[in-house]
């Protein structure tokens, strides 16, 4: 399954170009305070690409995996950041040897996890979650921005429970 988006699509969202810019900020900085060199890097939903080669050239020695469902954003990405690695794929289906490795010590997912309840299962934010989790190297970091105001809420119980679960 491939879904269809205008070839500017990335270009024209202004809202996403600045909150892509203040995450492509912070995720290094993370890093670099926590003291955490990364080697592989996913990002989920990365469309055309520009996010994942902002951050490969931010932290120096990581690959950005760029995984997004599109065809039409994927080649894009292929043509403008050939040094990141592209994967055209469905995040709920994908599988380690269609990324290439097993785990990563940094996943991350910018505007992109508000498409997940039109994608047909009531529950796709906490299977989203669990993908995440399934794919995160242990003691990993998982950043997720997330801009839409309906989708803020589910996502903060998502998290809640999440955090309950670990440390209560």
């Amino acid at each position: 399954m491939s879904v269809k988006f205008d070839r500017n699509y990335a270009g024209r969202s202004k809202v996403q170009s600045k909150q892509n810019k203040k995450l492509a900020l912070l995720i290094p900085y993370t890093l670099r305070e926590s003291n955490y060199h990364p080697d592989a890097i996913l990002e989920i939903g990365g469309a055309d690409g520009e996010l994942a080669y902002i951050i490969q050239k931010r932290i120096p020695g990581t690959t950005v995996y760029n995984l997004d469902i599109s065809e039409d954003l994927i080649k894009i990405a292929r043509e403008k950041y050939p040094e990141v690695k592209h994967i055209c794929a469905d995040f709920f289906k994908v599988t380690p040897e269609e990324l290439g490795r097993e785990k990563f010590q940094v996943i991350y997912s910018s505007n992109t996890f508000h498409w997940f309840p039109l994608t047909g299962k009531k529950n796709n934010w906490k299977t989203a979650m669990q993908k995440v989790y399934s794919l995160l190297e242990s003691g990993g970091f998982f950043f997720l921005h997330q801009g839409e105001a309906w989708s803020y809420f589910p996502l903060y119980e998502l998290a809640n429970t999440l955090y309950e679960k670990k440390y209560k």
